[in-house]
């Protein structure tokens, strides 16, 4: 037997928006857009009601849609073809896109996978008029006692013979008997109305506000009313951004409230004053050329190596000089100072051209090569259309000296690594340490795994293809990656070629001298305030002369910490580090670097709430960057509010924010599988979420380590040492990693994270070498490490490192079998 109930019914009729008008209107709302899909064709006429306040709308013929609803509402998109789905309303949601799911499909409700893109949805404007004219006197809808709900023309079918007709089942009830429109008061049916002439309907269905006209009333208004001849209704769109997080299941104090961005923080036509100096060989460079790329403006370095610039955050200075390589680094918001160490120009690199975006003003050939429509095994490929690039080399330009087309390769173009010992190639860095990824091989239109034989003068060109949108053509034979090489003639024979086949398992051909030195105290520079404090050794003299003569002559931030740090570890006073950490983000509120500093600290001392509150902060002075998103969410994940984290990370995934590749994205991902995992009843996840791993012992790992720094400008390599000695390096410097540092800073982000899938026999060593960050100020390094990631005895520890002394080689951790034990 079925069982209907009567709300339900009344979600499945609805076909029209409609919006309930009470006198709470003045409360603050946020705009919602989307576009709602099945089997990614658009869905007209899909009834989206926000349940608190009654308000909808339809989408339109392309399956758009724009409503406005307050934090905490239920957003109800239904339609009688397919599945009703909810949404929750959080202060950060701007963008909602839904696939519907047929009714007959086994799946509940929404489903969200890693795929999920943004299309740029535009506000539609409330066109509804704020008071007007009535048979019986001026009507102010905001005032109204009863219940309302509003129509706009716009949504009206002009399908229907009637007006009646149009509106009935659209609005909860009945149809009201009253007809006042344009001013004239119509018993009974109303009169024929052109309903492509009507601009807004008002339903007035109870007694209550309606004591003028006798009773329920439909309020019409057309194009021939008084207030459309006269004037036209003047058009607002508020535009609400991503302000404040989801409140609703907070298992925190109120006094954790967030409050809204402070809109003069983004300036717009915000100018830096950046100053530096270039060295080489730590000796002064003159006459080095500063430039703001594709502005005409720059200068000079002066014979001391330093220079002074004035630019905006997402400008790009080119620092160069006849005989060095040029440098690019993009302005950022705290961008204030940039010291330039040069490299020597007698190398065989190409040089590395960093471009801003991917439209149009390409100024080099191969960057216009690097565009053209090319052809694959798998069928045609338009990098301008799909809005992935392919790296390109000309065949011209590979010297034929090299024993294989492979080695040739070898750091040809950025993350491009021919590992020898099996002679393939690595294109793309890999988040496992010990189960690297290899790329495939496309020639003239043949795949092989392993690299065919190639005459290296008959090359016509070669493309490297990285990303998930450029190789899921192949399946998962490309995970790794393909190099696809057309030759001159086009017609490879692949039955001549001679393939040697890899048997050897991957051996990294780099080793470890035993090199790194131990203890974290050689990571900073000395800290003489610090040092003051600890020969007093006594917590009360100590915190007096902090007060007295420290708080307010210490000028570096980072001396503040490690002052914190002190009390809480050599006088286990929890309260005076929060007070010490407090004050110093009063100090440097506006500063995101610090404010991030600040964060790591608290999570390493285990202030969780306190950590909440400041990585909210940073969200509020970045809240385009995809960090923002990951840190706030995990420190609610941190704080056991699994419910909260889940949300924040499903509004990221609704925005189209990235979730392919090895970045942010990456990371994100894999924290919304662990709570799919491992905490989906506290969780209460609602939405059919699409894990990459099928299975729950494909995710788990034995260990996962995350490093997140604090400055886009943080220049430093960590090395990974398995037991048999060899070591894989990460590389994250300007000089020879360039691109990867442009796409952090163009998608707001400056995190790592590094899969150890079998940890084996024996030790790893995890060390780290830092180069700088073009600042006078130090780095602060966060590194989690996840024991058993994903296991039912997963436990994590959190370790922050301040970086000052540059090119020594420092060990920051230690792990065996040992740290994968349960213990209690």
């Amino acid at each position: 037997m079925k069982t209907f109930f009567p709300f339900f019914l009344l979600c499945l009729t609805i076909n029209l928006g409609f919006c309930q008008i009470t006198n709470n209107e003045n409360e603050d709302y946020q705009t919602i857009s989307g576009k709602i899909t099945y089997l990614g064709s658009p869905i007209s006429n899909v009834t989206i009601v926000a349940k608190q306040t009654q308000r909808g709308t339809l989408t339109d013929e392309t399956g758009n849609y724009s409503i406005d609803a307050r934090k905490g509402d239920i957003l109800e998109f239904s339609h009688v073809s397919f599945k009703t789905v909810s949404i929750l309303v959080e202060d950060v949601t701007s963008v909602l896109n839904i696939e519907m799911i047929d009714k007959n499909n086994k799946l509940d409700e929404v489903v969200v996978n890693a795929r999920l893109t943004q299309t740029a949805l535009n506000n539609i404007q409330n066109r509804r008029p704020k008071t007007l004219m009535t048979s019986v006197g001026e009507f102010n809808p905001d005032a109204i006692a009863g219940r309302m709900y509003y129509v706009s023309g716009e949504l009206l079918s002009n399908g229907y013979r009637t007006l009646q007709e149009a509106l009935y089942g659209k609005v909860p009830g009945d149809i009201p008997t009253q007809w006042d429109i344009d001013g004239q008061l119509f018993k009974g049916n109303p009169p024929f109305i052109d309903i492509s002439s009507v601009k807004d309907v008002f339903v007035l269905n109870t007694n209550l506000g309606t004591v003028r006209w006798g009773g329920p009333v439909v309020i019409v208004r057309t194009v021939n009313s008084p207030e459309y001849i006269e004037k036209e209704v003047k058009e607002s769109t508020e535009i609400y951004k991503n302000q404040n997080f989801y409140q609703e299941d907070a298992i925190t104090d109120e006094t954790e409230k967030i409050e809204k961005i402070d809109d003069t923080k983004q300036e717009a036509n915000q100018k830096n004053t950046v100053t530096g100096q270039i060295t080489y060989l730590n000796a002064p460079v003159p006459a080095v050329s500063i430039t703001i790329k594709d502005k005409n403006q720059g200068t000079v370095s002066d014979k001391n190596g330093k220079y002074k610039i004035s630019a905006s955050p997402g400008d790009i200075l080119v620092f160069s000089h006849i005989s060095f390589k040029s440098v690019s680094v993009m302005v950022e918001d705290v961008t204030k100072i940039i010291n330039i160490k040069m490299a020597a120009a007698n190398n065989a690199l190409d040089e590395i051209v960093i471009s801003t975006n991917n439209k149009s003003g390409k100024i080099t050939d191969r960057s216009i090569k690097a565009d053209e429509v090319f052809n694959t095994s798998m069928g045609t490929y338009d990098p301008r259309k799909s809005g992935y690039r392919s790296d390109y080399i000309d065949g011209a330009s590979i010297l034929a000296g090299y024993e294989s087309l492979g080695a040739a390769l070898d750091g040809r173009l950025p993350g491009v690594r021919y590992d020898r010992p099996t002679k393939k190639l690595v294109v793309k860095p890999s988040s496992s340490i010990n189960t690297p990824q290899f790329a495939i091989w496309d020639v003239d239109g043949v795949i092989y795994q392993d690299e065919p034989q190639i005459d290296l003068n008959s090359i016509e060109n070669i493309r490297v293809l990285k990303s998930v949108g450029q190789t899921n053509r192949y399946g998962s034979i490309a995970a790794g990656g393909v190099i696809l090489v057309t030759t001159k003639t086009g017609n490879f024979d692949a039955q001549n070629a001679g393939r040697a086949k890899a048997t050897a398992e991957y051996q990294n051909n780099q080793r470890y001298f035993n090199d790194a030195e131990v203890g974290e105290d050689l990571l900073a520079k000395p800290n003489d305030y610090l040092k003051e404090l600890q020969s007093l050794d006594d917590k009360t003299i100590a915190y007096n002369q902090y007060l007295e003569t420290i708080k307010n002559s210490a000028k570096d931030y980072s001396n503040h910490i490690g002052i914190a740090k002190m009390f809480l570890q050599s006088y286990n006073d929890p309260t005076i580090a929060k007070e010490i950490l407090g004050d110093i983000e009063t100090r440097y509120s506006d500063n995101s670097e610090v404010l991030k500093a600040v964060a790591y600290n608290y999570q390493a001392f285990g202030m969780k709430k306190e950590a909440i509150k400041t990585y909210q902060n940073i969200y509020y002075l970045r809240p385009d960057y995809n960090q923002s998103h990951r840190d706030v969410a995990n420190a609610y994940i941190e704080n056991e509010q699994f419910k909260r984290g889940w949300r924040l990370y499903m509004n990221y995934i609704l925005e189209g924010r990235e979730t392919d590749g090895e970045g942010i994205g990456s990371i994100i991902y894999n924290e919304m599988e662990y709570l799919f995992y491992n905490r989906s009843n506290q969780t209460e996840i609602k939405e059919n979420f699409v894990p990459r791993f099928e299975k729950k012992d494909e995710f788990n790992h034995d260990v996962r380590l995350v490093f997140e720094w604090n400055t886009s400008e943080a220049e430093f390599e960590i090395e990974f040492v398995n037991p048999e000695l060899r070591s894989y390096v990460f590389d994250h410097s300007l000089e020879n990693n360039p691109s990867l540092i442009m796409e952090e800073k163009t998608k707001g982000y400056s995190s790592k994270e590094y899969l150890l899938d079998d940890i084996g026999d024996g030790t790893w060593l995890i060390n780290l070498t830092y180069h700088g960050n073009k600042q006078p100020l130090p780095t602060y390094l966060k590194m989690t490490t996840y024991f058993n990631w994903g296991k039912f005895n997963q436990r994590q520890e959190i370790s922050v490192y301040e970086l000052g002394i540059e090119d020594k080689k420092i060990q920051l951790l230690r792990i065996d079998k040992e740290d994968l034990v349960f213990s209690n």
